[in-house]
């Protein structure tokens, strides 16, 4: 509690959201916190390919060549730099989906990107967590989705870029796609059986 962000006094349940390359970590995670409840949202492969190359991820940016890149990717050391920076994503991507899909926490719930809206959100919260918030707490949080999700000052505005992203997919993503089997992953996340939409 100490180390979350409280929007109101009475704030006593938190939601931590990982980076996307905790999810090789996820059932590791859960058994340190068994009785929390969780909860994978994931996007359309050629979406998470082209957002990568247009905003670079930090931190697996920066791991090319070691051995922590080897272990996201399940390449070898040296070839997390010898393949082209969407090849190395690809890679990783692929490996995410597959610790999804074939997680071992009891009761893990998917949730496509595309569904993540303000009108959804208390199905979402209901379903994924067993939480029913306040009516001013659920305002509270669906004012969020008006907002750049990493902008905690709230000045820039959120708006879908779902047609751009697509505007920018290459032949270099969609080959990285089928090499991958991204779109099979895809398709096997869509009809889990405790998937929410």
């Amino acid at each position: 509690m100490a180390l979350g962000r409280r929007r109101t006094l009475n704030v006593d349940t938190y939601f931590v959201k990982f980076n996307p390359w905790h999810t090789a970590f996820m059932d590791t995670i859960h058994a340190a916190f068994p009785k929390v409840r969780c909860l994978f949202i994931y996007r359309e492969p050629t979406e998470m390919l082209v957002s990568v190359v247009k905003t670079p991820a930090p931190i697996m940016s920066n791991i090319r060549g070691t051995p922590f890149a080897a272990v996201l990717s399940k390449l070898s050391v040296e070839q997390t730099q010898q393949v082209s920076y969407v090849e190395y994503f690809a890679k990783i991507y692929q490996n995410f989906m597959h610790a999804a899909l074939h997680s071992t926490i009891p009761n893990l719930k998917y949730l496509n990107y595309s569904h993540l809206k303000a009108e959804d959100l208390p199905l979402i919260l209901a379903q994924s967590f067993g939480y029913h918030p306040a009516f001013e707490e659920l305002v509270l949080m669906q004012q969020q989705f008006d907002y750049y999700s990493k902008d905690d000052k709230k000045s820039i505005y959120f708006s879908c870029d779902k047609a751009a992203k697509h505007e920018l997919i290459t032949p270099e993503v969609q080959q990285a796609v089928k090499q991958c089997e991204l779109d099979r992953l895809y398709a096997q996340l869509e009809q889990t059986a405790t998937n929410l939409f």
